[in-house]
C-alpha cells in the first residue's frame, strides 16, 4: 500500500497542468486571436462571436476540461467515497463570474454539442422527488472541433492506468471511484432497504459494504 501511494504521489499534479489541459488553453488562445477562422466561433449569420463573450466561453471550456475526469469525461473529481460532481455554482466560482453567465456559456456549448448535462432524480423519506447534482460531460464532438482528438486519446489511456493504480491503493473497485456520490447513496438505499441510509463514508465501515461493492463492479 505504501509503495502504491508513493507511485500515486509521484504522478499527481495540479489538474490544470495536465498536458491535455495545457494544449486546450493553447488552442483557445488561437481561437481568441482569430475567431473568424473557426466555424464554431461564428454565429448563425456567419459573424464572429463577440470577443468578450468568446473569452468567457474559452474560460468556461478550460475550467471544464481542467476539472474533467479523462476516463469518463465527467466534470468532477474521484475520491475515496465516490465521484464528486461539480455544480454550476462550483464552475461559476472557478470562473469568477455569475451563475447566469455560466448558463450563457453552457448554452453556447450545448448548441454545439460540446457538453451534456443529465439531472438524476431520487425520492426523499416522504416520497417526494428531489433532483441530484447534474452529471456534466464534455463530448467527443468538442475534442474533434478543437482538433484535440489525438491528445484526448493519449490522455484517456494514461488516465485509465492512473485510476486503476488509485483504486488499488485505496482498496476499492475502479467504478466506485468513478460513480457519483449521490448515485452511490442511492445504491446504498437499494442494498440496505433503509431510507436515509448512512453517508458513503459510513458505508465504507458498514456491515453491508460488501453488498454495495458487489453492485458496483470493477
Amino acid at each position: 500500500m505504501k509503495n502504491d501511494n508513493k507511485s500515486l504521489s509521484n504522478r499527481s499534479q495540479k489538474r490544470k497542468n495536465r498536458p491535455l489541459c495545457k494544449l486546450n488553453r493553447l488552442h483557445w488562445n488561437a481561437v481568441l486571436k482569430s475567431p473568424a477562422s473557426f466555424n464554431f466561433a461564428l454565429n448563425n449569420r456567419g459573424v464572429a462571436t463577440r470577443a468578450s463573450f468568446l473569452l468567457d466561453i474559452s474560460t468556461f471550456m478550460n475550467v471544464l476540461v481542467s476539472d474533467m475526469n479523462f476516463v469518463t469525461c465527467n466534470i468532477g473529481k474521484e475520491t475515496e467515497i465516490g465521484f464528486l460532481l461539480r455544480t454550476w455554482k462550483d464552475i461559476a466560482e472557478k470562473m469568477k463570474v455569475s451563475e447566469w453567465r455560466v448558463k450563457q456559456c453552457a448554452k453556447f456549448a450545448f448548441d454545439r454539442n460540446w457538453i451534456t448535462s443529465v439531472q438524476p432524480r431520487d425520492t426523499d423519506e416522504k416520497g417526494n422527488v428531489q433532483s441530484l447534482a447534474s452529471v456534466k460531460k464534455v463530448t467527443e464532438q468538442y475534442f474533434s472541433d478543437l482538433n484535440l482528438e489525438k491528445a484526448m486519446s493519449e490522455a484517456r489511456a494514461s488516465a485509465i492506468e492512473y485510476i486503476a493504480e488509485k483504486a488499488k491503493a485505496w482498496g476499492l473497485p475502479v467504478r466506485f471511484l468513478l460513480m457519483p456520490i449521490s448515485m452511490l447513496r442511492k445504491i446504498a438505499f437499494e442494498v440496505s432497504g433503509i431510507r436515509g441510509a448512512p453517508g458513503v463514508r459510513s458505508i465504507l465501515r458498514s456491515a453491508w459494504f460488501e453488498l454495495l461493492r458487489s453492485k458496483v463492479m470493477y
